[in-house]
């Protein structure tokens, strides 16, 4: 956050706009071996002040959104991180 508003400050003391110009990079769905489907990305980027913009795109035929973060599920809370990882949660 602290970077963030120096990169703003400097901005402006330079007389630039913090809403430069932005890139995308996207990243296509996958079929895995499986038959299931990986969700796609699409990640918007500021050039000028390096804050990203992720949206995940859904895959097709098994891809899941994960669950928020406290989320509780048979039992189990969802910590973070890797839904399919079982360090990610736990009991309730």
């Amino acid at each position: 956050e602290q970077r963030r508003q120096a990169q703003q400050s400097l901005l402006a003391l330079q007389g630039k706009s913090a809403n430069g110009e932005w890139g995308v990079q996207v990243t296509p769905a996958i079929k895995n071996l499986d038959g299931s489907t990986s969700a796609g990305s699409i990640v918007r980027y500021n050039k000028a002040t390096g804050q990203t913009e992720v949206v995940q795109q859904p895959g097709q035929g098994g891809a899941k959104a994960a669950p928020s973060l406290g989320a509780v599920q048979q039992g189990y809370r969802f910590k973070g991180g890797d839904p399919a990882n079982p360090a990610s949660w736990e009991r309730v």
